[in-house]
């Protein structure tokens, strides 16, 4: 991603799942992500127009503890 606007992080996300739903015995209907604002209106709208559910994290809850290990994936990944 060139930026964490909404629009751009929408874009890749339904790039994304299309992917995903094409892979045998593979798909995605819910999405869990911390509340930063790529995750705002176009994100969701994006998100309902491919029937996936989305769940944002209050950081200042113990629930953000669930991201962890996704956030670290990712780090490495980029590495």
């Amino acid at each position: 991603l060139e930026s964490k606007h909404p629009d751009q992080t929408a874009d890749a996300f339904h790039d994304f799942i299309h992917y995903i739903n094409r892979l045998p015995d593979q798909g995605c209907n819910k999405i869990t992500t911390d509340s930063g604002t790529e995750f705002s209106a176009e994100f969701n709208d994006a998100l309902k127009s491919d029937d996936v559910t989305h769940r944002a994290i209050d950081p200042n809850s113990g629930d953000h503890l669930q991201l962890s290990p996704l956030n670290s994936m990712c780090k490495y990944i980029r590495a």
